[in-house]
This record gives C-alpha cells, structure tokens and sequence, in this order.
C-alpha cells in the first residue's frame, strides 16, 4: 500500500464533516483529533476496510468506536486498523470506547478476545457511557 499523508489529504480535500460548507483550512488541532476525518482517512487509506465509525461520546467525553467492519475478516485488515486507532487515541489522549457487536458474524467472545488484545477492559461498572468495554490512552 503506498504511503498516505493524512495531513495532506485533509488539507488538500478540506474534509470537515461537522461544517462540511467551511472553506476554511483545516488546523494541525483538526487533523490530528477530529473524529470524523481520521474514520475518513482509515477508509481510503484501506481497501478492505468497509465500513468505521468514530465519534466523540458527549456523555463522558470518549471517543467510541461505533464500527469496524471490513469486507474479508481474518485478513488482518481489523488489526492494522486497531493498531492505528489506538496510536491515534493515545497521541489525543482519548479514552476509547465500544460494544462488541456480533451481527458481522463473529462471536461474542471472539470480539471480546481481539479487543483484549488492544488493552480494551470489560466496561463491568460502566464507568463510561460509551460502550461495554474501554481502553485509557497511555
């Protein structure tokens, strides 16, 4: 896969879902947090990534991974995208958050094992709002 320059991408195509008619350029503070445009980056950056959802839980104030769905699983594509959600939230210092959902066809438990191994923790008291399992940023 060829390099991909986030910051250029943003730059250059001025992406900013939450006022998508501003023409104005977009800050180093946006393109690094924002969201909306990392979700963007990651699905033009990945072929087999289908689908990802990221937004910030006013809630608590976490950033929840809402979907992951790519259009082979066990193809690795999930992880190399995990990998990179957790170097972004860690670099904001974002708590993530998310509910492991079975409709893509992967049991519970595995779900629950491939998050673990991205330091996700059962949500058991709810401390966030977010989802059932959690990850702080290190």
């Amino acid at each position: 896969m060829d390099n991909f320059d986030l910051r250029k991408y943003l730059a250059e195509n001025k992406l900013n879902k939450e006022n998508e008619e501003s023409s104005d350029k977009l800050t180093d503070d946006e393109v690094s947090s924002n969201p909306y445009q990392f979700s963007d980056y990651l699905e033009r950056k990945y072929d087999n990534l289908e689908e990802i959802g990221i937004w910030k839980n006013d809630l608590d104030g976490t950033m929840t991974i809402e979907i992951l769905k790519t259009y082979e699983p066990g193809e690795g594509t999930g992880s190399e995208v995990m990998k990179e959600v957790i170097k972004w939230a860690d670099s904001n210092k974002f708590t993530l958050t998310l509910t492991p959902d079975t409709s893509f066809g992967m049991g519970m438990s595995e779900l629950k094992s491939f998050y673990k191994k991205f330091g996700f923790k059962d949500n058991t008291n709810r401390k966030f709002k977010g989802g059932t399992m959690y990850r702080l940023p290190k």
